[in-house]
This record gives C-alpha cells, structure tokens and sequence, in this order.
C-alpha cells in the first residue's frame, strides 16, 4: 500500500495550517510565506505615505 507521499503529505500540513491561521491572521500567506510580502514587509515602516481607507472607495494619503 503506498502512502501519500512525503512531499504531499508536508504540503498538506502547509495548508491545514494556512487554513487554520487565516481564522485569526488576515492573509497568512502573504504576510509569512510569500517572498513578496516578506520583501514589502522590510520596506513598509520606511515608507514616505500612507493609504488609509476612509470609506468604500475612498482613499486618504498621509504623509
């Protein structure tokens, strides 16, 4: 009998957790895993604005 594999059976535990994590983590994966969020994560305390959402479709820029 084969199993599911160790490759599987690791990216399964990935998304359990990913799942589990979004319950009280807005966007989990982007704001831990992804390489793209990680590298805007390093710049965003340096920024030169802000966007602040004030209402639906509507956007504020705060130095």
């Amino acid at each position: 009998m084969m199993g599911i594999g160790i490759a599987r059976g690791e990216a399964l535990v990935v998304l359990i957790v990913i799942a589990l994590m979004s319950i009280k983590v807005y966007r989990p994966f982007c704001k831990y895993l992804c390489p793209l969020g990680a590298i805007y994560g390093l710049f965003n305390p340096i920024s030169s604005y802000r966007l602040v959402a004030v209402a639906f479709g509507i956007l504020m820029i705060l130095p």
